[in-house]
């Protein structure tokens, strides 16, 4: 599925029946692109003179993955066009609960990130005056001057999410490394010893307090500061592009809400599905759950920047109103990601689990249910290289390939199929693997920039072969292309049937 069509899809409030532009399309339209996808596909092999299909997988990246979850979810409101939906994004992305393990911002994060800084030196004056300079710069350009709390972590979140990409000024560099890195921090489950671990690593906090507190006022104390921001960039890259589209509210709160969309109107209705203790979703909700949850997610909405009024347009039934909900029905569903695969965050939620690490909380399932999560093994099994070949590297072609049969494996036969486990599922030997996977770099080379020009070349930005220089079409390996998502519906469908 066309990944750009759908990563900046606008929340459906009261009025989600528009289009802005032709490259964003609201959630119903894109559901109904999809199906049509399905049918162009189908009624190409009837010409071609192939079976007809009866059973199809659609594979898809991040917001289209989830859109074709959910086509999958309802049958009695969809025609059952699609028999399973593979996705390396998951239907729930982020865990709201434990306040230690939400990545809305942890209340007791500055206090362990102030006395750190104090171990070494940095008086908490002088990081108060980093964040007031912040704040009166913020005021001043208009951004987020609502609010004028003065604290670590909120603060930070607030003074930061002003990213603008065509602004080489080093100040706005340096918030926007402070936004990832902070965030980052916020995301984890021992905060304390994670920002202590980390701070280490990159620079000796007795220099970075000793410059802060040099520093003669407060644009001079950020500065200062943001040398230790700045060089704590690789931390901050790990997930610089979803943090980027998640936090860049106040630049394009459309693209906030689009994240928001997927996060919270789905969030409180799957932790309380509908089902029994064999269902792989199934969890007693106390009373009041959906309630909490609903108002965590109004909070973060709050946080950047939503106005109450703006905030009573989101319905947060959608989902449930428009496809239904009855996850005991799921039977086929395939997540590529186990990092974030639903069953975690539903499991980190419980209070029995809360000093547990991901891999030491038990992974529920139930062999009547097709659900499987696929362990990751390199950066094939993730969204950027399941999308597009965006590079020709033969083991990361092997491994997307391999990752596509594997699906096709578990739907065909699914009690060879393994549920998740350490171990990789091989299905299939791995010498009839060979023959669909290939080696060929260089001929790989010649298809790349014939038939997916948006991917990299050579795994990098440099321009393709006879190509204009400075062109679009380099480092567009996030963007999959039209014609390859159909090339692979095609290709899964046929495949199917050859397993069949």
């Amino acid at each position: 599925m066309e990944h750009r069509f759908y990563g900046e899809d606008k929340m459906p409030t009261i009025k989600f029946d528009s289009i802005e532009s032709l490259a964003h399309l609201d959630v119903i339209e894109a559901l109904e692109d999809i199906r049509s996808v399905v049918d162009d596909v189908a009624q190409k092999l009837a010409i071609w003179g192939q079976t007809p299909i009866n059973r199809t997988v659609v594979v898809g990246a991040d917001y289209a993955g989830a859109l074709a979850l959910w086509l999958n979810l309802q049958k009695d409101k969809m025609p059952p066009k699609i028999t399973w939906a593979a996705s390396p994004s998951p239907l729930l992305l982020i865990s709201l609960g434990h306040e230690n393990k939400s990545l809305a911002a942890i209340p007791s994060f500055d206090q362990h990130l102030t006395e750190l800084m104090a171990n070494f030196g940095c008086d908490e004056k002088s990081l108060r005056a980093i964040f007031q300079w912040m704040d009166e710069t913020a005021r001043e350009e208009g951004q987020n001057g609502q609010n004028g709390g003065l604290d670590i972590v909120t603060g930070v979140l607030h003074y930061f999410n002003g990213i603008r990409e065509k602004d080489k000024d080093p100040i706005e560099t340096v918030k926007e490394m402070a936004l990832l890195w902070l965030r980052k921090f916020a995301s984890e489950r021992n905060t304390a010893n994670f920002v202590e671990e980390k701070a280490k690593l990159v620079w000796p906090l007795e220099e970075l307090c000793e410059s802060v507190s040099k520093a003669s006022d407060g644009k001079a104390k950020a500065t200062a500061f943001g040398q230790f921001i700045v060089l704590n960039e690789p931390t901050a890259k790990m997930g610089q592009i979803d943090y980027r589209m998640a936090l860049d509210g106040s630049a394009d709160k459309d693209r906030w809400t689009a994240k928001m969309f997927q996060q919270c109107t789905q969030m409180p209705l799957q932790i309380c599905a509908s089902g029994g203790p064999k269902d792989a979703f199934y969890k007693q909700c106390p009373g009041g759950e959906k309630q909490r949850l609903t108002e965590r997610c109004e909070q973060e909405l709050a946080a950047i920047g939503f106005n109450e009024t703006e905030r009573q347009l989101i319905n947060w039934d959608f989902v449930a109103d428009t496809f239904g909900f009855d996850l005991n029905s799921v039977r086929n569903l395939i997540i590529t990601f186990d990092q974030f695969d639903p069953l975690a965050m539903i499991n980190l939620l419980d209070p029995t689990n809360s000093n547990k690490t991901a891999d030491q909380i038990p992974f529920r399932s139930d062999s009547s249910r097709h659900f499987y999560v696929f362990p990751s093994i390199g950066l094939s099994t993730r969204a950027r290289e399941m999308d597009a070949p965006n590079s020709c590297d033969p083991m990361a072609l092997n491994q997307a390939r391999t990752q596509i049969i594997d699906i096709l494996q578990c739907l065909v036969y699914p009690d060879k199929c393994l549920f998740k486990s350490d171990q990789w599922p091989f299905p299939m030997a791995e010498q009839d693997r060979q023959s669909f996977a290939s080696n060929h770099s260089s001929e790989c080379q010649k298809r790349l920039w014939h038939y997916y020009p948006w991917a990299s070349y050579n795994g990098n930005s440099e321009d393709a072969p006879n190509s204009p220089a400075g062109s679009d079409v380099t480092g567009r390996g996030r963007d999959v292309g039209w014609t390859f998502w159909m090339g692979i519906v095609a290709m899964l469908a046929m495949a199917i049937q050859i397993y069949k």
